[in-house]
């Protein structure tokens, strides 16, 4: 039976890693590499987290799971709630690796909440509710390891929305610690459990990079000589403590051990934001109400009533020193999210003249059609037209300070995504990330194009993937795999066939030509899976988990 041990490392990418694997200080990974297969790893559109976890779990593209962001619509409403496990089409490959007689360990992989039962341990993530205790499978699991390792660290405690040295040097060290505690988790469950998979995910360092970039990236407009030399070692210790992790499990796991360190999407620098809502609705495809109160908001959005201009004012305030009792960043995020009518916002729109609009997350256009949308006016038959006269405007794009053209990255449902939820993907897809431009909705500026006052690094298309084992060829860079291929690599590589309805297939070109002469690649045909209830969460925890989301910038 095959040993294999998949590391997910959240927005592991080549731009920061490389520099670090050069100088000496991620050898672990320098090994594997020289020694093993690399390359970059595409990751779905958008390359978001959920949508990206939930792709390399199936095996399938967004439009056959039905997850494009951390938000799922619910049926006949605008109304939005957040991600869960039941909420996910398609079968987890880990499922078919314990009912070949596989035990497994998938530990805090996102979109894992709640867990369900598996041939071994599931541990979830971070969309667990404040407070659950269910987190863990099987549930008695988790005292066993808390009164062994302490709590177990889902959240972070720090409120790092807000840059202070203080909040930095907390931040960073509960990174550490996280980092720890996880990999010494995984090591007690391998020997306890003696499973012959073992998945685990580190959370943290895709949240080093979403606040943390401008410290490590002397080019980053936000970049202080001062910060970075405070800073830049301690989060260059992390990640050498990272190495040294993967590197002592791997010794642990012993011999004949196949090993993967992949991640879900890549990383850069942002700079500015693209409020798309702002765009379209001077661009006259998206209208407000004209009652008195709407007319009252969209008059003080205008004369720079804003979430942006609130944020810099609460952020200048705590970085001179003054402490709020009662206004924590949680609760700053509260006053900012304009659902309950406080600022404008989509409650505003009058859908009866609204052709398109935007929604929170990376760049996702929906044309307001009938048929789909509760209050829909775009016939069918206009709908490609409207897209494609969207699409043409989107190209011509242009920052209006620097005159740099940022029109690309646009991309039509028809190109990306296919299967049972293809008509709820969104239309049009605008990804101008190359060129450090984050396109969103909402109304958080009154500006088109205005500077990123939240987030310092994004997300990227191209993340990474290194293996190295006994059925990994050696020394071999490998082009072009995709975050979808992984899954039916993972069961091959245990011995199971792969669903014929799996988009992904066999990256046959990492594993060497003996493995596959001996093991012949095997589809099976579609089974029917086995049917989870889908369930929401209540709606004090749907609220929480929103502005959690918010806070860790996942969520404009």
């Amino acid at each position: 039976m095959e040993k294999l041990l998949v590391i997910g490392i959240d927005g592991g990418s080549f731009t920061l890693l490389s520099p670090l694997i050069e100088q000496g200080i991620m050898p672990n990974l320098a090994r594997m590499m020289e020694e093993g297969i690399s390359g970059e790893l595409e990751s779905v559109c958008p390359p978001v987290t959920a949508p990206a976890w939930s792709s390399f779990i199936t095996g399938k593209n967004p439009g056959q799971h039905g997850i494009y962001d951390f938000m799922v619509k619910r049926k006949d409403s605008n109304e939005e709630i957040p991600l869960n496990s039941t909420l996910r089409e398609g079968r987890a490959f880990w499922d078919i690796l314990g009912e070949d007689g596989n035990k497994v360990l998938i530990l805090n992989i996102p979109t894992t909440y709640p867990p369900q039962k598996v041939n071994g341990v599931m541990i979830s993530d971070f969309l667990t509710p404040s407070g659950k205790r269910d987190f863990v499978y099987p549930v008695n699991l988790l005292d066993e390891i808390e009164n062994r390792f302490g709590n177990y660290p889902l959240y972070f405690k720090t409120p790092i929305i807000v840059t202070t040295p203080e909040n930095i040097e907390k931040f960073l060290q509960e990174c550490r610690n996280a980092l720890h505690y996880k990999f010494e988790v995984a090591r007690y469950l391998r020997k306890k459990e003696e499973a012959p998979f073992l998945l685990l995910h580190i959370w943290e360092t895709d949240q080093i990079c979403h606040w943390l970039w401008h410290i490590f990236d002397q080019t980053h407009p936000e970049h202080r000589k001062d910060e970075a030399k405070r800073f830049l070692p301690e989060i260059t210790a992390y990640f050498k403590a990272l190495d040294e992790e993967i590197g002592k499990t791997i010794h642990e796991l012993g011999e004949g051990l196949n090993t993967f360190v992949i991640s879900d999407h890549g990383f850069g620098p942002v700079y500015k934001m693209v409020l798309l809502n702002v765009w379209l609705m001077a661009e006259g495809y998206l209208r407000l109400k004209q009652d008195p109160l709407t007319r009252l908001k969209y008059w003080l959005w205008k004369k720079g009533l804003t979430p942006e201009l609130l944020f810099k004012l609460y952020k200048s305030m705590v970085k001179r020193g003054i402490r709020f009792r009662s206004l924590a960043p949680v609760e700053l995020l509260k006053m900012l999210n304009s659902g309950k009518g406080r600022l404008l916002s989509l409650r505003d729109v009058d859908w009866s003249k609204t052709r398109a609009y935007a929604k929170m997350g990376y760049g996702q256009i929906f044309l307001n059609l009938k048929g789909r949308e509760p209050q829909g006016i775009v016939e069918v038959s206009e709908s490609e037209s409207l897209r494609t006269e969207i699409v043409k405007k989107l190209k011509d794009l242009r920052d209006s300070e620097t005159g740099e053209a940022i029109g690309e990255g646009i991309q039509v449902k028809d190109e990306l995504y296919h299967g049972k939820y293809f008509e709820e993907a969104p239309d049009i897809t605008f990804l101008p990330l190359e060129k450090g431009y984050l396109a969103t909705g909402g109304f958080a500026s009154n500006r088109v194009i205005t500077k990123d006052w939240l987030l310092k690094g994004v997300h990227r298309m191209k993340g990474i993937f290194i293996g190295k084992g006994k059925a990994i060829s050696q020394a071999k860079k490998i082009t072009e795999p995709r975050i979808i291929d992984l899954a039916p690599t993972i069961l091959y590589l245990m011995g199971s066939k792969i669903p014929e309805d799996m988009d992904g297939r066999v990256l046959q070109e990492a594993l060497t030509g003996d493995f596959l002469k001996e093991h012949p690649v095997q589809f099976a045909p579609v089974s029917t899976e086995q049917k989870i209830d889908k369930r929401e969460g209540s709606e004090e925890e749907s609220a929480e988990l929103i502005e959690r989301l918010k806070g860790l910038g996942y969520l404009s």
